[in-house]
């Protein structure tokens, strides 16, 4: 909610800080789902719908405080408001749908296929807010449905048993408190006035803030769904793996945990090959190269070399 004051320009720069971050992380999430990670798509399509629906409000309200000699500002009722609060409402009703649909892919729970669900659901917001007379009036709308998406993303996301070691529990508490501020929110819109809302009641104050407190909440869900996206989930390979500390022979419990050589050659590297071959080629160096080292008079523990008839009356001879 925007006032045309001075607690309306600090809002309208949180909305546009959290537009920017709405499309880092929209293309943050499109690369990672090169790994054909499903719930990885939809997120990034949650946060293209976001967005969106970000630029379109940050527009329009970047125009009502573009105070310039002779400009009237846009009100809300004309043609161009009403077209981007269609934008913005189809662009948050595509986040939550896209938001809940990775969610529900990444713990593989049931949740509608194809097309067309979801382009009826945001054709039904861009047709809500197109006919909304207020901002107020649109996140009044959001309360109806937004804080219920929070709590069953909450729900899909909190960690269980056969999750693997990082889960956490970042992304489904900020949930559940954001759900809360929400349904603040709409107590708050609905004591204020949704039509003609009342700058002065205490109450709207909360409303003055909700851009910086959703800027928040916005960074720290983001930031859980990173996490939540590297460590992967049961039935799911991680996005990307640490390499483990090999375990010691003597910490391997049965013989079927111990490395066969096979596999030890297989899986060291160039360098640890190298040294094995150097390692290999000294000892045979070693087996071959012994007996002709003996050949005057030996050395400990190996026996000269025989010489031949022909050598042996030579050397008679010089003796004599």
């Amino acid at each position: 909610m925007i006032f045309l004051d001075s607690t309306g320009v600090f809002s309208l720069i949180c909305v546009l800080i959290q537009c920017g971050m709405a499309w880092i992380f929209a293309a943050f999430f499109a690369v990672l789902s090169a790994q054909r990670a499903p719930w990885l798509r939809s997120w990034s399509g949650a946060y293209l719908g976001m967005g969106l629906g970000l630029t379109a409000l940050g527009v329009r309200f970047v125009h009502a405080h573009h105070h310039v000699a002779g400009e009237t500002p846009w009100r809300d009722g004309r043609i161009e408001v009403r077209a981007f609060y269609g934008l913005y409402t189809g662009g948050k009703v595509l986040f939550a749908w896209c938001f809940l649909a990775g969610a529900s892919r990444l713990r593989r729970a049931r949740w509608p296929s194809g097309a067309l669900p979801p382009a009826a659901a945001v054709l039904l917001g861009v047709v809500v807010g197109a006919l909304a007379p207020t901002i107020e009036f649109i996140l009044l709308f959001q309360v109806l449905w937004l804080p219920a998406v929070f709590v069953r993303v909450a729900w899909l996301l909190k960690p269980r048993a056969e999750d693997q070691p990082g889960w956490g529990w970042l992304v489904p508490r900020t949930l559940w408190l954001w759900s809360a501020v929400w349904i603040v929110y709409g107590i708050a819109t609905v004591i204020a006035g949704p039509l003609t809302p009342k700058a002065l009641l205490p109450w709207t104050y909360i409303l003055r803030i909700n851009s910086l407190i959703d800027l928040t909440f916005q960074a720290v869900l983001a930031t859980g769904l990173i996490v939540v996206g590297s460590v992967g989930s049961s039935g799911h390979s991680a996005l990307w793996r640490m390499p483990s500390r090999p375990r010691p022979s003597s910490e391997l419990r049965t013989p079927d945990e111990r490395p066969r050589p096979s596999a030890m050659w297989a899986s060291s590297g160039p360098p640890a090959r190298a040294r094995a071959a150097a390692s290999n080629g000294s000892a045979m160096r070693a087996r071959l190269l012994a007996p002709t080292q003996s050949r005057r008079g030996g050395i400990a523990g190996i026996s000269a070399r025989p010489a031949s008839p022909r050598r042996a009356r030579a050397t008679g001879a010089r003796r004599r």
